[in-house]
């Protein structure tokens, strides 16, 4: 764990060098101050001299002035470095999963992992933030308190000392059991969060199929899991610093007898006495410290091992080998089987440049499937294989040849934002004419006549709302602009209108001659210009 954090810590060295100092002059002023306030309260009671005590008032002002700059300045600095270590950890974890399998990725919910990332990752954070330096000077802290509390009373100081074994005891006896109902609880909460997000993101299709009442019961289980785990964790979290705080007054009961005894007897000044409770105090809590980073460090265990199960995930394959064209896609005696289901079996087809295909088949048959095994986004199939031009996929860097040769239309894809506005900004008349430049003059003007059809404007303020026709129109025209060498289209005109079609029609049949086009359509209209069908129902 600390090799894992300690590279991202080194690249804000500076950084982290100026918070340390920081620190450091936070932690010297804390130490002076009882020491100060202990010696000017005896001051007050046994000195005359004003000059004195003017001057000692002067000093503490300054120590109280330099405290409070330093501790903003803490804040701020601690406030930047935290924010930048996240967005750096979270940043790595997010790029390593877009390197995975495709199967592996969807095995997670979206908002689940994203929710699960960003809370690992900001508790990782923070527990090195808040202790890296913390661990050493505490102890430091503890020394220096202690040896100024035997310099000033030995008896107090051995009182401390039979109550160290106690707090140590607290630790070991709770630390296995707090760890395991963190982890419990960590999930339960992000598990929960999916649930009440799904609450807002799917509100079409609860009120299409009028899904009220399951939908709830989906969020209020989720709760109640939640919260089960919740009162769990707290049990265990109260009992801890319940304890803690037990000893400490216990302790600080006994501190007053017998020091308040020594001060009626004459034994210690009213000054000293302040130095020892104030010593004191910070020496219980610098062991609670210890103890409590016990329960923080379990805490941050569980959240790096979360961590770790996401980078331990294997990264696809991806080969270095490179053509300089697709004239053939060639699937070989492909078998697939997934959810122990075959989806393929012993499946073999050529799709080649020159011809539009077309794939049907009902829902669950395998479509989507089919597209992903020919794009390369599966790739790891019972038996057989995919090749490019004869080349097997395995070899080759498929995420330079899908950026240079595919070109796809997804599904209810919905345009972002930023994809809109770079889409927009492409349709101009000088975009029109390099995106034609190798397009015969019919081709040209069919392609135009659609991009006309395409009347919607956004702004960088403004969030996507697009009708459903217009984002497909976008993502028709964001396919088409590419000018690849396989077109795949998944129902590409479930919100075009009639004359949209028919203009989608005629682009498709002047660009085929130079592609391989591949269609997932139930469109009588699309079927129609197709050359080869493959319908899956009877594969």
């Amino acid at each position: 764990m600390i090799k894992y954090i300690k590279k991202y810590f080194s690249k804000f060295k500076k950084t982290i060098i100026f918070l340390s100092i920081l620190i450091i002059v936070s932690g010297i002023i804390s130490l002076i101050i009882p020491s100060f306030i202990g010696k000017f309260i005896d001051l007050l009671i046994y000195e005359d001299d004003i000059k004195i005590i003017r001057k000692k008032i002067y000093i503490f002002s300054v120590l109280l002035i330099v405290n409070i700059i330093n501790s903003y300045l803490v804040s701020i600095v601690t406030a930047k470095i935290q924010t930048r270590l996240c967005f750096s950890i979270s940043f790595d974890i997010i790029e390593h999963l877009k390197k995975i399998p495709y199967l592996e990725i969807i095995k997670y919910d979206p908002l689940y992992l994203n929710r699960r990332i960003n809370t690992d990752s900001n508790v990782l954070v923070l527990f090195f933030l808040d202790n890296y330096l913390n661990f050493f000077f505490k102890f430091i802290t503890l020394i220096f308190s202690f040896y100024i509390l035997c310099n000033i009373d030995i008896t107090i100081a051995i009182i401390l000392l039979f109550f160290v074994p106690a707090y140590i005891l607290l630790y070991i006896l709770l630390k296995n059991k707090y760890y395991k109902l963190n982890l419990k609880y960590k999930e339960s909460q992000d598990h929960f969060f999916v649930r009440l997000t799904e609450q807002i993101t799917n509100i079409k299709t609860i009120k299409i199929d009028s899904s009220f009442e399951s939908y709830k019961t989906k969020v209020i289980s989720s709760f109640d899991d939640m919260f089960k785990k919740l009162i769990d964790f707290s049990r265990i979290s109260y009992i801890t610093s319940g304890l803690d705080s037990v000893l400490s007054s216990i302790a600080n009961i006994l501190i007053f007898f017998v020091g308040g005894i020594k001060v009626i007897n004459k034994e210690l000044s009213i000054g000293e006495f302040t130095v020892i409770t104030t010593y004191f105090n910070i020496i219980m809590t610098s062991i609670s410290y210890y103890l409590n980073i016990g329960k923080s460090f379990q805490d941050c265990k569980s959240s790096f091992l979360r961590i770790q199960e996401l980078l331990s995930i294997d990264k696809e394959n991806n080969g270095n080998k490179f053509i300089n064209t697709i004239d053939e896609i060639n699937l070989k005696k492909i078998s697939f089987k997934y959810n122990n289901k075959f989806i393929f079996n012993n499946f073999s087809f050529c799709f080649k440049v020159g011809n539009i295909y077309c794939i049907k088949g009902h829902n669950g048959v395998g479509k989507s499937t089919l597209l992903n095994i020919i794009m390369g986004l599966i790739t790891q199939m019972n038996e057989g294989s995919v090749s490019y031009n004869q080349s097997d996929i395995q070899e080759l860097d498929l995420y330079k040849i899908r950026k240079e040769f595919f070109s796809v239309v997804s599904q209810d894809y919905i345009l972002k934002d930023v994809e809109l506005e770079k889409i927009l900004n492409n349709i101009n008349e000088e975009n029109l004419k390099a995106n034609s430049a190798n397009r015969d003059s019919n081709c040209i003007n069919t392609y135009n006549f659609f991009i006309k059809k395409i009347n919607v404007e956004c702004s960088q303020n403004e969030s996507n709302i697009l009708s459903g026709g217009e984002n497909q129109k976008l993502s028709i025209f964001k396919a088409l602009s590419k000018n690849s060498k396989v077109l795949i289209m998944d129902e590409p005109t479930s919100s075009l209108d009639s004359t949209s079609i028919s203009v989608l029609r005629k682009i498709l049949l002047d660009l085929k001659k130079d592609k391989i086009i591949i269609l997932v359509s139930h469109d009588k209209h699309l079927e129609n210009i197709c050359d080869i069908c493959i319908d899956l129902n009877h594969v």
